[in-house]
């Protein structure tokens, strides 16, 4: 029997409901879950935030990849504070996000770059999602940002880099 659909097998379901089968068995039933939770928009963008920062197993990933598909300052905002997670896989699902967001996320991350120069996480997520930038003229702005991240002291060097870059915008 063929899996039902996120858009009809989840319609109806409160929020609540789709952010706890975040965290699930099934693939497909996460997946379902996540994406009946970007048709809801910015009604689901704070228990999306709720579940990135304190949810269980596959949770937070899911809800990363959530946030970047619904985007807004809010989301944006979490996403940029999970670059500094312990979990790798969260670090990463919340850069991809950042990425899809290309320029709604360029000038809170170039602030939690200055703001959070010495978390190496940051500088390695803000490093992977301003390398993959390619649209101008933010590409041109970010590449000192990007150049000082890979080269000398970036928790000195990033942080002036990236004050330039947030006047040039």
């Amino acid at each position: 029997m063929a899996e039902i659909s996120g858009s009809t097998a989840y319609e109806g379901r409160d929020i609540g409901s789709l952010i706890e089968d975040l965290n699930c068995d099934s693939r497909i039933k996460c997946l379902n879950a996540r994406r009946a939770l970007e048709t809801r928009g910015q009604d689901a963008v704070l228990p999306l935030i709720e579940a990135l920062q304190h949810g269980k197993e596959m949770a937070p990933m899911h809800a990363a990849k959530a946030l970047g598909k619904i985007g807004g300052p809010a989301a944006v905002r979490a996403l940029v504070g999970a670059l500094d997670n312990d979990d790798s896989g969260v670090r990463w699902a919340a850069a991809e996000a950042l990425i899809a967001r290309e320029h709604e996320a360029v000038k809170p991350l170039l602030t939690a770059l200055i703001e959070n120069n010495n978390s190496q996480f940051m500088r390695e997520g803000a490093h992977h999602v301003f390398s993959e930038i390619d649209e101008e003229p933010a590409k041109s702005v970010l590449a000192p940002v990007v150049k000082a991240l890979q080269e000398g002291v970036p928790e000195l060097e990033a942080p002036l880099q990236a004050k330039i870059a947030l006047r040039s915008l």
